[in-house]
């Protein structure tokens, strides 16, 4: 009786085995010629891990993790031996994303501020884990980029940018550089045209 009713007890085990199924199955994506992708994923069909291969051999892993809203707060990239190569953390309020630091090998690189329409609105970047330089962007009503500053780490202004469009529609960057002392040294407008952009020097203090 005990052999026969661990006989079934194998046979259900065996049936429920080959018959699942996974919900969310892995999924490559091929880009040819030895290069591949494979994408995995939870029970909720988020992907949690995806590795990159070239020339067929593994290069990359990324890895995914999120809150219980589904947003990511984390990706990490690693090496095929597990170094972690580049993370990123990020925070959420009611839903939106507002910050979001970065390393590289174990270092910071990066940090964003994001505002209530998840534009980032200050920006600070690191060379070799110190700080190097704070970008602070202004957003129109129409949500769009109209003004970028650059401070170095000191606070003092390095260039600024406006951005605007001029009469005939075309899309234009306005570009001031400022020497230490926060004083103009040159001025460029590019003006986006069919086959690139168009520069033009405006103030060159050296030529002067």
């Amino acid at each position: 009786m005990k052999k026969l009713s661990s006989l079934i007890l194998a046979i259900i085990l065996l049936f429920t085995a080959c018959g699942a199924k996974e919900k969310y199955p892995p999924q490559k994506q091929d880009f040819g010629g030895g290069d591949y992708t494979w994408h995995y994923y939870n029970d909720r069909g988020q992907r949690i891990r995806y590795e990159a291969f070239r020339d067929e051999k593994l290069t990359e892993i990324h890895h995914f993790e999120y809150d219980a809203d589904g947003n990511v707060i984390k990706k990490q990239t690693t090496d095929p031996d597990g170094n972690e190569l580049v993370r990123d953390e990020i925070t959420y309020e009611s839903g939106k994303q507002t910050y979001l630091i970065r390393y590289r090998n174990g270092l910071i690189s990066m940090e964003d501020y994001y505002d209530e329409n998840e534009n980032v609105y200050l920006s600070k970047l690191y060379k070799e884990g110190r700080l190097n330089s704070i970008t602070e962007t202004f957003y129109g009503e129409d949500k769009l980029a109209t003004m970028s500053i650059c401070y170095r780490p000191d606070g003092t202004a390095q260039w600024m940018q406006e951005y605007g469009d001029n009469e005939e529609g075309r899309f234009t960057t306005r570009t001031s550089y400022f020497d230490e002392n926060e004083e103009v040294i040159k001025i460029v407008l590019k003006t986006s045209t069919a086959n690139g952009y168009k520069e033009e020097i405006l103030f060159d203090r050296d030529a002067q």
